[in-house]
């Protein structure tokens, strides 16, 4: 202990070592009682603590002293230090592993990891994209339908999902994204057996499309849990452009399986009044059938190889958790406490909080941090916008130009969603190396807003660069936005930050695709056409590109950079 002749000499010359080391011996006691607690984390220092010693140690300084460069000197110093952990009221996480020390996956797991992530979503995607090679031939199906019928086909799947996905999360935290990996993967094939049977009538369909939606978009949280809980820090990026483009890769398959049922169907032998009395009505309806059992056998595989893939995790969660038990044991005795806490009342303490607490749960909900809100909003915008279109600009296409048919219009879709699988993983790359993913997700706002300008105005066959431009967004935005939330928001909120992610992406793609066909239909022109469905996604994509401006400004102001660093 230092003398107070020696604290007064200290403090005259050294004006914040007293309060500095007052702060110390807080943090050191929140540690101390953090080990006590079993199962807690210690949480950094808050910004009113920085703030008290900035106040503290300015206080010691002579009023000469207050507008000097000394005294600046002081501000930039505990500005840039209360911005380590926190900037006002903006949580950066430090980069640490998800797994406890001592726990590490090797390349095979590893692989596993991908994979899992992969099948996860993937039957959900392959079902809910059949739909859009489908949406070519469905109106010579079912008579009668207009652009907004075929927008709510589009968008109905994802109506349940905005109650339903906010849900999942306490599920996950408290058995596992495997165990509702496999939930989530056996509901998709009892919905896909069920297809065949209903699709005579419209109206069942739209039932079963919502409830193949009751649990659709969860699977894209059991993939992103899967990424945060196994991957390491320095892949994360990579997994989230690797796994949600290969997934998407399901559209591909779409696009490769669907259309060659109809090449041999004459569609227009069924424009007449009359078509099901027509031969080729019948082999319309057979193809149709043969698309369902289709999914039906992704749905099974998808199962199977997910099962597989996720078998070795438990093993690895056992590891885990010995490993979380052995290390909580040798650092949670205190010398200060009584030798009976170790022994009598540590055991006792559960080892995470009680996820089950409706109360803790609305807590985890409301108290999200401000900037995961813009980083959510710019990201779900974007996602929406890329995966909602492509049934609506297929059809716009294909009525805007007259040499592109029926049969020809699904290059399109191939174009873009080639791209999106072979960019994904490029985006999550360039991501882990060279960081600055706000900045390089507003490029990809500007790009993609501009392609659909150019939809407006380029020749039939040079629609294809739009497309892939709009093809490279979707396979980057994962991997350019979506990694930033583990960065703004804590480990006990994740998962409920990517359900409410999923949430919020749901409302755009049940909102949209209605909307732009309503918007369509309004503003037809004389000739039967309408630039109302590019036009709806541009108005939105301009609102997204002033968002992800301002996560840009905070990055730079209240982050420091800490949004845009390379791990």
């Amino acid at each position: 202990m230092l003398s107070r002749s020696k604290q007064s000499c200290v403090s005259k010359y050294f004006p914040t070592f007293l309060v500095a080391r007052q702060m110390r011996s807080a943090y050191s006691a929140r540690v101390k009682l953090a080990r006590f607690c079993k199962g807690s984390e210690v949480e950094p220092l808050l910004p009113e603590d920085f703030q008290r010693l900035k106040v503290g140690a300015r206080n010691a300084l002579s009023p000469k002293h207050i507008n000097s460069p000394r005294g600046r000197s002081l501000d930039h110093r505990f500005s840039m230090h209360s911005t380590m952990f926190y900037s006002g009221r903006a949580y950066c996480r430090p980069s640490r592993p998800s797994l406890p020390p001592g726990v590490m996956l090797n390349k095979c797991e590893l692989a596993l990891v991908f994979i899992a992530g992969i099948f996860a979503a993937f039957p959900s995607m392959y079902i809910n994209d059949a739909l859009v090679p489908l949406s070519t031939y469905l109106p010579y199906y079912y008579k009668g339908i207009a652009d907004s019928a075929m927008g709510w086909l589009t968008s109905v799947s994802f109506l349940p999902s905005l109650v339903v996905t906010v849900l999942m999360a306490p599920l996950i935290d408290k058995h596992g994204p495997v165990a509702v990996g496999i939930f989530c993967c056996i509901w998709f094939v009892a919905v896909s057996v069920l297809m065949p049977f209903v699709q005579k009538s419209f109206s069942w369909l739209l039932v079963t499309r919502i409830l193949f939606g009751l649990f659709s978009e969860s699977s894209w949280i059991v993939q992103a849990s899967l990424i945060a809980k196994y991957m390491p820090v320095h892949l994360e990026s990579f997994g989230f452009g690797f796994c949600m483009s290969i997934s998407t890769a399901a559209a591909l398959l779409c696009f490769g399986t669907i259309p060659p049922l109809f090449s041999s169907i004459d569609l227009s032998a069924l424009e007449g009044p009359e078509p099901e009395a027509h031969a080729e009505y019948l082999k319309l309806e057979k193809s149709i059938l043969l698309s369902y059992w289709l999914s039906v056998a992704i749905a099974v595989l998808s199962l199977v190889i997910f099962v597989a893939c996720s078998m070795p995790f438990t093993k690895i969660d056992r590891k885990a958790r010995a490993a979380r038990e052995e290390h909580l044991q040798r650092t949670a005795f205190v010398p200060a406490l009584p030798v009976y806490i170790n022994n009598a009342i540590l055991p006792r303490l559960p080892a995470r909080p009680n996820r089950s607490s409706h109360a803790f749960f609305l807590k985890q909900l409301i108290n999200l941090p401000p900037d995961f809100w813009l980083i959510n909003f710019g990201f779900s915008i974007l996602l929406a916008v890329c995966e909602s279109c492509q049934t609506l600009l297929l059809t716009f296409i294909q009525v805007q130009h007259e040499e592109i048919t029926s049969h020809t219009v699904e290059y399109f879709g191939v174009v873009r969603t080639l791209f999106a699988v072979i960019f994904g993983p490029l985006c999550g790359i360039l991501a882990g190396a060279v960081g600055k993913r706000p900045l390089l997700g507003c490029i990809t706002y500007i790009s993609i807003t501009v392609a659909f300008v150019l939809i407006m105005f380029l020749p039939a066959w040079y629609n294809l660069i739009p497309m892939a431009i709009i093809g490279i967004a979707d396979g980057g935005s994962s991997a350019f936005l979506k990694s930033l939330f583990s960065r703004v928001v804590g480990n006990s909120q994740i998962n409920i930050a990517y359900a409410i992610s999923e949430s919020f992406l749901n409302v755009y793609q049940f909102i949209l695709p209605p909307l732009a066909g309503f918007v369509s239909d309004i503003f037809r022109l004389g000739n039967g056409k309408s630039y109302g469905i590019p036009l709806t996604f541009t108005g939105v994509l301009l609102i997204g590109t002033i968002v992800i401006f301002i996560s840009i400004r905070r990055d730079k102001s209240i982050f420091r950079g800490k949004l845009s660093s390379r791990t």
